[in-house]
């Protein structure tokens, strides 16, 4: 698992959005494939709201307890962008 400071937009958190998540919520204006989008204090305060009361993802399982401090670690952390990985 990689640790709290190691949390990047790149080898984790856009992870957490899956292609469901995308098209579900493109049409409403979130961009969850966006990492300006997400990164945005706004947005991610938003998004962490919705996880963590489990109203998020739409459809889906909500998120462990842990993928939801992740989040709110990273975005405490001033969310980290990271570098995309070559293979991906």
């Amino acid at each position: 698992m990689t640790s709290a400071a190691e949390v990047t937009w790149e080898n984790t958190i856009k992870d957490y959005f899956t292609a469901k998540d995308v098209a579900c919520m493109t049409p409403r204006g979130v961009l969850l494939d966006s990492y300006d989008y997400v990164s945005n204090q706004q947005h991610a305060q938003a998004i962490y709201i919705k996880v963590k009361s489990g109203a998020m993802p739409i459809g889906e399982p909500a998120w462990t307890a842990d993928k939801v401090q992740t989040f709110f670690d990273w975005v405490k952390a001033g969310a980290p962008k990271g570098n995309a990985s070559a293979t991906s």
